[in-house]
């Protein structure tokens, strides 16, 4: 089998951005524990609260596939209703 020279500029990419990654992993480990004093137990719920809109993307994309389109804009005017409400008062 012959490479050519995209697959092996795409294995290098990979490569080296595997290897970025892991580099940043351990120095915000390293930045977290040591400068700003955190313990492991604080950084899982920190990394857990930063998921949360990841998590709420989906949810809302699922609702978005069961709905109509008619119903999905008539929920988000009601929601922008709602909140303009509560925010005058």
């Amino acid at each position: 089998m012959k490479w050519d020279r995209a697959f092996i500029i795409l294995a290098v990419a990979g490569l080296c951005f595997n290897l970025a990654l892991g580099v940043q992993n351990t120095m915000h480990m390293n930045f977290v524990t040591a400068e700003l004093g955190l313990a492991p137990e604080n950084i899982g719920a920190l990394d857990g609260i930063r998921e949360i809109p990841g998590l709420l993307t989906a949810v809302l994309a699922l609702a978005a596939l069961a709905f109509t389109n008619s119903l999905l804009a008539s929920l988000c005017l009601v929601l922008v209703g709602v909140h303009d409400h509560l925010r005058s008062s």
